[in-house]
């Protein structure tokens, strides 16, 4: 196992660039199971905490506010602790450094924020790169 660890970071190591239409599925499969957690969660709040949605703009916020830390926690997590998201482990895709390091969970974090910012997702077609990897310095590859 120590051999294959010390191969997988070689500098020489080639690393396979994930497919644009992959990239794709991982989003698809990232925003359904977003959703999913969003609506279990604001059920939950809706049960235990009833007086956070007493108007339409508190609800609004708390909407907001709850997506959020989701969105943050769920690439934070998964990406942090495996280098997948749940869209990545069903493509055979990760996320590593640029040089192909294991990403922190420092990383994923800001990988996850940068997800936040407008319009993030359609970064891919200006020709330049996922703003998420390229203001992270890391990339999505095949897994391998």
């Amino acid at each position: 196992m120590e051999e294959m660890q010390s191969n997988l970071f070689d500098e020489n190591y080639e690393f396979t660039p994930a497919s644009t239409g992959k990239r794709f599925i991982n989003y698809v499969i990232d925003f359904a199971a977003f959703y999913a957690l969003c609506y279990v969660s604001g059920i939950l709040l809706a049960i235990l905490a009833p007086g956070l949605f007493t108007s339409e703009n508190q609800t609004t916020f708390v909407s907001y506010l709850v997506a959020i830390v989701l969105i943050l926690a769920y690439y934070t997590v998964l990406e942090g602790s495996t280098g997948k998201s749940l869209g990545k482990m069903l493509t055979g895709t990760k996320v590593v450094t640029e040089e192909g390091h294991k990403i922190t969970y420092r990383d994923a974090f800001l990988r996850a924020l940068s997800r936040l910012v407008p319009f993030e997702a359609l970064s891919i077609f200006l020709g330049s790169g996922m703003w998420h990897d390229r203001w992270t310095q890391t990339r999505v590859v095949e897994a391998g």
